[in-house]
């Protein structure tokens, strides 16, 4: 049975630009006569189930993360079915972990007509040639996360640099000048934009980098722990930024097992507001990021595609909050 690559392959086209032509959207005359030539010579049917590539209808967004058992994403799918229920689309859910594949694997949901879109999230830094294949289906695709800079898809993320630049001048605010910075994975899009962040919030409050005050760690308590455990005694730091929860709480943990007071000792601060910030002890100073609206964000805009045939494609991104708890003082 001939598919949507066999037609691709005989019109001299995309499968992209095949589906597009069968989903109802403007394609070239010559294009759409070649398609319409190769699908009556093949004899193509569309799967009888798939009946969006005939109505153009499936009522159904496919959702794919690269772990769908992550808790993050908890706030992100809350927000995009709150959009998703309104407008009567049911959502279906993939995970690249559990499934084994790639992202880009996903697309023949698309091409095969099982769904009217794609949400695809994911924390990794993400290859320039894959977001350039994601964005041949631009009209059907909203990406959350890294977008490879690539300006012809819609992608919704988070001002991860902006936020930790935010928190480096509020402990300088406190009186702070020896802050240190607590890293995170190499690979993870966020991980890489939050360091950053941390360099521009030292220069906005004119303070030298030291890459000494780098502590390399990776997203987890025990790094976290282990990394600040090695670093205390080692380097001098009045107060030290997380680039995550999680790693902080474990900063915040050796710093008292060391016999060290927080924040009379060292002010710690995350990134994240997990539950474990609100409940440390101290309760700890974090950066709240918005999920749930990054999802109904991501939403909004696919639907607005789907159903509107809306044709711009921007880079979303979303302000994080401070959230000031007890883990940090004034040293002035």
């Amino acid at each position: 049975m001939p598919n949507i690559k066999d037609i691709a392959k005989a019109a001299n086209t995309s499968k992209s630009t095949v589906s597009r032509y069968l989903n109802g959207y403007t394609v070239k005359p010559a294009t759409a006569k070649a398609i319409a030539k190769a699908i009556e010579e093949l004899g193509y049917h569309p799967n009888a189930n798939a009946k969006g590539l005939v109505l153009n209808k499936t009522n159904v967004i496919g959702i794919v993360l690269d772990n769908i058992t992550n808790n993050f994403y908890a706030g992100m799918l809350a927000g995009i079915e709150s959009i998703t229920r309104k407008f009567n689309y049911s959502c279906v859910y993939y995970s690249c972990m559990s499934s084994q594949k790639k992202e880009n694997e996903f697309l023949n949901l698309i091409y095969e007509g099982r769904v009217d879109g794609l949400i695809l999230g994911t924390f990794s830094v993400r290859d320039i040639e894959d977001v350039k294949e994601l964005s041949e289906l631009k009209d059907s695709i909203v990406i959350i996360g890294d977008n490879a800079d690539n300006k012809d898809i819609t992608s919704i993320d988070i001002d991860n640099e902006e936020g930790i630049a935010e928190m480096v001048c509020y402990l300088y605010s406190l009186g702070h000048k020896r802050i240190a910075y607590l890293s995170g994975p190499k690979d993870i899009n966020a991980a890489i934009a939050r360091e950053k962040g941390y360099i521009q919030g030292l220069r906005k409050c004119g303070i030298l980098y030291d890459p000494n005050l780098v502590i390399k760690s990776d997203w987890t308590f025990e790094g976290g722990y282990n990394a600040v455990k090695e670093a205390l005694g080692k380097i001098d730091f009045t107060a030290i930024v997380g680039s995550n929860d999680y790693s902080a709480y474990g900063a915040l943990r050796s710093i008292q097992d060391a016999g060290l007071n927080v924040p009379g000792d060292v002010s710690v601060t995350g990134f994240d507001d997990i539950d474990i910030a609100a409940f440390s002890q101290p309760p700890m100073t974090t950066i709240r990021q918005p999920f749930f609206d990054v999802g109904r964000r991501a939403a909004m805009e696919l639907l607005d595609k789907i159903d509107n045939k809306a044709q711009c494609y921007s880079r979303i991104i979303l302000k994080p909050t401070m959230i000031k708890r007890e883990s940090c003082r004034a040293i002035i």
